[in-house]
């Protein structure tokens, strides 16, 4: 016997239906219909229950409103959601409120337990302060109260099978202008980029006011550096390429003393023009400018009067001293010894790597041992002189003698010639010239090179 028709009706609504969902759950099957490749199974075929509910939640429901089901079901239920991935993490956090992220777990181990920190690591490590640039740092002090403000300890340095520097180890003060003096090959410009970090040393440190040097590292904006001949864009006028280098400090334009080093540099009008048309001498008195107009506290300057006329060089030495006196440290390398003796106040001489000698410049050009003596009979002068305790040497030479006596006054000097019988004319004191120092302390290791 045939059903009725509104029997028939509410059998077909029913067959619509998903199982297992609420009635306003539910979603009409003739709007949505599913493709016939997801279509659910036939109804004689024998499957599980659970088998006909997933191909049913999946089949016969679109992924959109399933989706929100399954939200509104995680933000209602406080077990295990349905959906995986963030929603998933996002609950498992929620069930387990002392699991955190480990990135965060992390961190909360660094802030709980901070690693002890060594002796050394607390006195450099580097901070930035907001304090006067005179007064930032807590640097070394000599033995003349002095700071210390470049500091080279073992310095090493080997390139295959080359060793350029060998345990080399000295220090600037503020106020005093150092020449590291060096035959070419010495280890000199190995050293200034190792005091820059511009090269990493095998062994030892090196500080500049009381830093640990790195690349990069903060004190080396309060350096002034001209290393490696001048290097520019050369499509940029002199101000653009000053302003380049300039932007590497992060800091405002113009530099607190860039009047100052343009007037050094002396270029005029030609500052606005393209550096492709500069001179060797121009480009030289422009890396002198940006190396100056920082107002640096340490300069580290490698051939420093490389293509400037005399007058220029006067004018750059009168500037490094004025610096000098205001407490900067300069370390400058240079070959023109006689430049450099009206310069420097003391004096570093490497060769071969290896540290000769270092101290203040009269003390190594022997101002107060060596006198020129004016004598009317310079052959028995030279024997009278040479029998005297502490004279170290006794030359004669046109009319005079000159004498090296450590520790011995000229008074008692002219007094044992006068005993003698020798008329003395004159006495007067003879300094070395830093080139005969030089030569004489450099002299013979050549021979020692493959050592």
């Amino acid at each position: 016997m045939d059903e009725p028709a509104a029997h028939r009706l509410d059998a077909g609504r029913r067959n619509d239906l998903v199982p297992g969902l609420l009635p306003d759950q539910q979603c009409d099957r003739r709007i949505h219909r599913p493709s016939c490749r997801h279509r659910a199974p036939p109804p004689d075929r024998d499957i599980g229950d659970h088998r006909k509910r997933r191909h049913s939640l999946h089949n016969r429901v679109p992924r959109r409103a399933l989706a929100r089901r399954r939200a509104v079901d995680l933000r209602s239920s406080a077990g295990r959601p349905h959906t995986r991935g963030r929603a998933d993490h996002l609950s498992r956090r929620h069930r387990d409120p002392t699991r955190t992220h480990p990135a965060a777990r992390s961190r909360e181990r660094v802030q709980m337990t901070p690693r002890p920190l060594t002796r050394t690591a607390q006195t450099t490590l580097p901070t930035r302060d907001r304090s006067s640039p005179r007064e930032r740092h807590t640097m070394q002090t000599s033995a003349d109260h002095t700071t210390v403000m470049i500091r080279a300890d073992e310095l090493s340095k080997r390139y295959g099978h080359t060793q350029a520097v060998r345990r080399l180890g000295f220090a600037v003060n503020s106020g005093q202008i150092c020449a590291l003096l060096g035959p070419n090959g010495a280890g000199k410009t190995s050293t200034m980029r190792m005091l820059l970090g511009l090269s990493t040393p095998d062994t030892g440190s090196a500080m500049i006011l009381g830093r640990p040097i790195g690349l990069g590292a903060d004190v080396l904006g309060r350096v002034g550096v001209l290393i490696d001949g001048p290097a520019f864009v050369p499509h940029l006028t002199g101000t653009g390429n000053l302003k380049l280098l300039w932007s590497a400090t992060r800091r405002a334009w113009p530099p607190p003393a860039l009047d100052d080093a343009l007037d050094l540099a002396g270029l005029g009008a030609a500052i606005d023009r393209k550096v492709k048309g500069y001179s060797t001498g121009m480009k030289q008195r422009l890396m002198l400018a940006q190396a100056l107009m920082r107002a640096p506290d340490v300069l580290i300057l490698d051939e420093p009067a490389n293509g400037l006329d005399p007058a220029e060089v006067r004018t750059l030495r009168e500037h490094l001293g004025a610096l000098a006196r205001q407490g900067a440290a300069v370390l400058v390398s240079s070959h023109q010894l006689a430049e450099v003796q009206q310069l420097a106040t003391h004096i570093v001489v490497m060769n071969l790597g290896r540290l000769v000698t270092a101290g203040p410049l009269p003390a190594l050009l022997g101002d107060n041992d060596t006198y020129r003596i004016q004598v009317e009979d310079p052959q028995r002068a030279t024997a009278v002189l040479h029998r005297m305790p502490g004279i170290a040497t006794v030359t004669a030479h046109d009319g005079e003698v000159i004498v090296a006596a450590p520790g011995t006054p000229s008074r008692d000097l002219v007094h044992a010639l006068v005993t003698a019988g020798i008329g003395v004319t004159s006495v007067h004191q003879a300094s070395r010239s830093l080139e005969e120092v030089f030569l004489t302390m450099t002299e013979g290791d050549d021979e020692h090179a493959s050592h």
